[in-house]
């Protein structure tokens, strides 16, 4: 598969597909974010709860299922992606695209995007009630 080929069917299948990325950020979000909140609530000091990174490490194997899903549906091997990942990285069509996926893969960004989704769903949260 050339690299233009593998950007165009990665980000299809990241926004399309069976799970689509956004589908499961959102419902990784969704069922962590009062949980997340609470511990953010109850930490008093500087110390750092492990159950942040547990959650990170639920969300990574969300994402790998979600990238795994996208290999077998194009019979790609690991080190295949990874390549292509690799290759396109260094074009100018997939530099961007493949910083930000690998990015928001990172344990800050995981922590950015739970911050926002709570600070978001409580505002709901509190509209309903």
């Amino acid at each position: 598969m050339d690299v233009d080929t593998f950007l165009t069917k990665f980000a299809t299948f990241l926004e399309e597909g069976e799970p689509s990325f956004p589908d499961t950020l959102e419902e990784f979000a969704a069922s962590n974010w009062q949980e997340l909140s609470g511990l953010l609530q109850q930490q008093r000091d500087t110390t750092h709860n492990h159950r942040y990174y547990s959650l990170y490490l639920e969300f990574v194997k969300l994402t790998e299922f979600v990238v795994d899903s996208f290999r077998a549906q194009n019979n790609l091997t690991e080190d295949e992606l990874t390549c292509l990942l690799h290759v396109a990285s260094e074009t100018p069509s997939g530099k961007k695209f493949v910083h930000a996926f690998i990015s928001s893969l990172e344990y800050e960004s995981f922590m950015r995007f739970m911050v926002e989704y709570m600070s978001a769903a409580d505002v709901w949260w509190h509209d309903e009630m």
